[in-house]
């Protein structure tokens, strides 16, 4: 799920994947030479392509998808240089709050969200034999993708309006002890 641009690293999910894990690919077209690099890429594989998907369509992908992958990369397959590649991550963010597991790369802020085997596993980027192997886990386990799915769920609970008023509200409580 995201911009389809190089630094996002889907040609490593597509090599990690090779023909016996099923793949989508969902979002906005950033760069088409990229996309059509993917798919001839993915000739032979199980690879679906959604482009520009309603918030609907990627609300129900995260909800029936196994695993939601973050691969992105500091230096792409075309050899570019991305130092500023991924601030956030907010994929994955939203697959954890439908309960799904997740997998990413030791790029920017990613690793920040992710507990490594907790809510989901961190790779090092432009691995895709390791990539594969923590798909492997999740997809061959899963018991183990349920307990990672939950917790990423109640991680990102804590970010929700319920969690966040009553933070605020402790916090003017904190500051007039007579109005609480």
């Amino acid at each position: 799920m995201g911009r389809i641009m190089p630094h996002k690293g889907i040609d490593n999910l597509l090599t990690a994947a090779a023909a016996d894990i099923d793949v989508v690919v969902a979002g906005q077209v950033a760069d088409a030479r990229y996309l059509r690099d993917l798919e001839a890429r993915a000739k032979g594989a199980s690879v679906r392509f959604m482009i520009s998907p309603s918030d609907d369509e990627l609300l129900q992908e995260y909800g029936e998808s196994a695993v939601t992958v973050s691969a992105s990369v500091y230096r792409d397959m075309y050899g570019r240089e991305w130092p500023q590649s991924e601030l956030l991550g907010l994929t994955l963010l939203e697959s954890m709050a439908v309960g799904t597991p997740v997998v990413c790369t030791r790029v920017g802020g990613m690793p920040e969200h992710v507990q490594e085997g907790v809510t989901g596993f961190i790779v090092p980027p432009n691995d895709p034999a390791t990539l594969r192997d923590r798909l492997r886990r999740l997809l061959d386990d899963s018991a183990l993708a349920r307990r990672m799915g939950e917790a990423g769920c109640r991680q990102m609970q804590a970010f929700g309006w319920p969690a966040v008023a009553d933070a605020v509200f402790a916090q003017y409580a904190s500051l007039n002890p007579a109005a609480g």
